[in-house]
């Protein structure tokens, strides 16, 4: 069952986040009603991180891939990167400056139209500009929506992760802005966004998704000292 909108807000004075080791530990949801990345589809998907201090392809805080050609996929730290049969596209927030604090990515992905598929990204509230307006959706239907670095590469250190939500509309400039204001203990309840929100991973106490349409379940394939949630 997708959320609607609520009015309830609430901060936990207590919270636990996401750490997941350099070395990846395959970490996942399944995707199925989760998230929504094909052909005539849209979402939205939005998390608290930890950033790297140096991005590139190996840093990997969430992917949903049918493989190497079709993918959607946050890549570099805080890029959008989605490929269908071979072609990328990346909607970038490369220009911004390294941080060492928690900071808020939004990102957006609109493919209604074929050839016409708009992706955007905000980081920290703000439009990082680089907009993608020419995008098309990855091919096939993934399987899992999978968190942190890939299995068997080693990125430049362990990924932490706040919370994650997802949503199957396209959050405008303004709700972003809004949400990120709301801060880093803030509970999403589903009315932050547009549409009906699909997935809401908050990491505090437990690792299974607080609400799911679909399956919430959070699954493991690699070694038992790759992950767990750790104390703010």
């Amino acid at each position: 069952r997708e959320a609607k909108a609520g009015k309830v807000r609430a901060r936990l004075d207590r919270r636990q986040f996401l750490w997941i080791d350099a070395r990846g530990a395959g970490a996942w949801y399944p995707a199925a009603g989760n998230i929504r990345a094909g052909a005539g589809e849209k979402g939205t998907l939005a998390i608290w991180q930890w950033p790297q201090y140096t991005h590139d392809n190996t840093d990997l805080y969430w992917r949903l891939e049918v493989n190497s050609s079709n993918y959607i996929r946050q890549c570099s730290g805080r890029t959008l990167g989605v490929c269908s049969n071979g072609t990328i596209w990346y909607a970038s927030t490369e220009w911004k400056t390294a941080t060492v604090a928690w900071e808020h990515l939004v990102y957006t992905w609109d493919f209604t139209v074929a050839d016409q598929g708009h992706l955007r990204v905000y980081w920290n509230g703000v439009d990082a500009g680089y907009h993608i307006d020419n995008a098309n959706a990855p091919v096939g239907t993934p399987t899992k929506l999978e968190l942190g670095p890939v299995t068997g590469t080693i990125s430049h250190g362990p990924h932490m992760m706040y919370s994650m939500a997802v949503w199957d509309d396209v959050m405008t400039a303004a709700q972003a802005a809004t949400l990120w204001r709301e801060g880093l203990r803030y509970q999403i309840t589903g009315a932050e966004g547009n549409g009906n929100l699909t997935l809401y991973a908050g990491f505090n106490d437990r690792l299974n998704a607080d609400y799911a349409a679909g399956d919430g379940t959070f699954h493991v394939d690699g070694a038992a000292d790759r992950y767990c949630l750790v104390d703010d």
